[in-house]
This record gives structure tokens, C-alpha cells and sequence, in this order.
């Protein structure tokens, strides 16, 4: 089953263990991701699971009507989060204007970081479809870093469900970044509320 996907050109379906391949094509520049993405053999599934790493920016609009219309009529709610590069970060309590964030990648290991991540999200929740895109490269203030659109029967559940790849993308996704401001250059590491906010999710699931 193949569905066109607007900037991007290519989405696959998943279903159970299935292997699939996702091709984006921008300009000359071309991502190949291979993984097995599982979908659980239970009650929670989802129709459409989806994800991409990518340098180029992307167009929140066309991405969020192509997502919509895959989703089911089952579905009651869609929720979107969209990531951006803040102007200011606080260094030992002493506020740096931010020039650039530059993330860095280890190309397949990433893809099934973020795979697995959006596995566990279908397998916790009935979800109807789940995306993300990640960028990756040179961002400068108030560009746009991540977006994760998760569509479901019930509204808490897409709630939840974007919240928790969020909260995993932050401290368990294979991403290195490189933030650079009035203070000079440092990797930034996830913080202690980042870790206890995925704490909880793996408290929850207990």
C-alpha cells in the first residue's frame, strides 16, 4: 500500500512485521531508511506509523492535511507538537544568547532509536497514525527542530502518546547537539527533568 506524502514524496504503511523502506527525495538530497518497524499483535496498533530525519525545514500545513486524511474515520483527535530553537539557554544559572544549534546523527543507528520509539508509542495507546520528523544540521533561533503528530479515537490518548515520543526523543533518541552562543560552545546533554519526565513514562507502563 503506497500513499503519496506531500514535501516529502514517499510514506509506507506499516503493518506487523513488516520491513519497509522509506525514500525521501529533496532536491539532490536523498535519506534512505531501512528498519523493522513491528507493530504489536494486540488491541493497540497503529494504522499509520511514520518517521523521517531530514536537514531540510519543513511545512507544518502540508504535513499535518497529508497526515490528517490517512487517518481513519475512527479517529476523534489529532495532536501536533512542533519543536523550535530557542534565543536564550541558561549555562550555571547565567542566561547565553543562542547563535546556532547544530544536531548531528549516527545515520541507521538514529533511524532505530526513533523506530523503536515510535513502536513503543503504538504499542501503549490505539492510536490511529503517529509521525515524526526530525532535523538534523545547522538551526539558528526560531527555526523549527521536530515535529510529532499523533492521531487517535480519543483525545487523551494522542495526548499522551505525542508527550512520551517527545519526552523519549529528548533523552534516548541518537542525536548530538552542538549549541553556540555568547558563552562559547557546548554539547547539550539532557537535563534532570528530561530524565525524570521519561522516568515516569517507564514508571507508568509498570
Amino acid at each position: 500500500m503506497r500513499n503519496c506524502f506531500s514535501y516529502i514524496l514517499l510514506i509506507s504503511l506499516l503493518f506487523p512485521t513488516v520491513v519497509e523502506t522509506f525514500h525521501a527525495f529533496h532536491d539532490s538530497h536523498v535519506i534512505h531508511i531501512e528498519d523493522k518497524l513491528s507493530v504489536h499483535d494486540s488491541e493497540f496498533h497503529c494504522q499509520i506509523s511514520l518517521f523521517l530525519i531530514q536537514e531540510d525545514d519543513f511545512i507544518f500545513g502540508d504535513l499535518y492535511e497529508s497526515f490528517r486524511v490517512k487517518c481513519s474515520a475512527k479517529t476523534g483527535g489529532l495532536v501536533a507538537f512542533v519543536g523550535f530553537v530557542r534565543d536564550m539557554n541558561s549555562i550555571d544559572g547565567e542566561s547565553d544568547q543562542v547563535g546556532s544549534l547544530e544536531l548531528e546523527h549516527y545515520p541507521g543507528m538514529t533511524e532505530k532509536s526513533i523506530a523503536k520509539i515510535v513502536d513503543r508509542a503504538c504499542s501503549s495507546w490505539s492510536l490511529e497514525g503517529m509521525q515524526v520528523i526530525h532535523r538534523v544540521g545547522k538551526l539558528k533561533p526560531e527555526d523549527q527542530i521536530v515535529l510529532v503528530m499523533a492521531a487517535a479515537s480519543h483525545r487523551s490518548e494522542a495526548f499522551q502518546a505525542a508527550s512520551m515520543v517527545m519526552d523519549f526523543l529528548k533523552t534516548e533518541a541518537e542525536f548530538w547537539k552542538k549549541e553556540t552562543g555568547d558563552l562559547g560552545t557546548r554539547w547539550v546533554q539532557s537535563t534532570d527533568q528530561d530524565l525524570k519526565r521519561r522516568e515516569s513514562w517507564e514508571y507508568n507502563s509498570e
